[in-house]
């Protein structure tokens, strides 16, 4: 189950398998945390095909954090138009001969609306293992194996 916020949803998978978000909190208008279960020598990936791609920072001083912040931006590019093609209102086109180029370079042209500081949203998945997060009380723990219990019925 993804976390959700601003209609951004952003899960962690393990192995290909979402995990489970626990103790899921809003904080604040853009800021929602939450506990995954981790396991020893298991890759936790970002599950969001929008993330591919994206550079990501290590900080040794926040181990057990990941922290995704989504950021707006703004395409910039103005299209120009000739005054004949705003005039002529239709036109005809053709296939010409073919012609051979080099690859175009092309610069994206956008602006923030967010900052890294102010994102427009931000999820934090705490990762501990398991049998932490049953100890904190994060997770409900697992149901004991029934006893059983015998009565004796006694009359005098």
């Amino acid at each position: 189950m993804p976390l959700s916020l601003r209609s951004v949803d952003v899960s962690i998978e393990c192995n290909g398998e979402e995990l489970t978000p626990y103790g899921a909190d809003i904080e604040g208008e853009a800021l929602v945390s939450a506990y995954v279960a981790s396991q020893v020598d298991q890759t936790l990936e970002v599950a969001d095909p929008d993330l591919e791609d994206v550079p990501f920072e290590l900080d040794i001083a926040n181990l057990g954090l990941i922290q995704i912040k989504i950021l707006r931006v703004v395409d910039t590019r103005q299209k120009r138009i000739s005054e004949r093609s705003k005039k002529a209102g239709s036109h005809r086109i053709g296939l010409g001969e073919e012609v051979e180029s080099s690859p175009s370079r092309t610069q994206s042209t956008s602006k923030k609306l967010d900052s890294v500081d102010e994102p427009w949203v931000a999820f934090n998945f705490r990762y501990l293992p398991e049998d932490m997060l049953r100890a904190k009380g994060i997770i409900p723990l697992k149901p004991s194996h029934p006893t059983a219990t015998a009565s004796i019925a006694y009359s005098p």
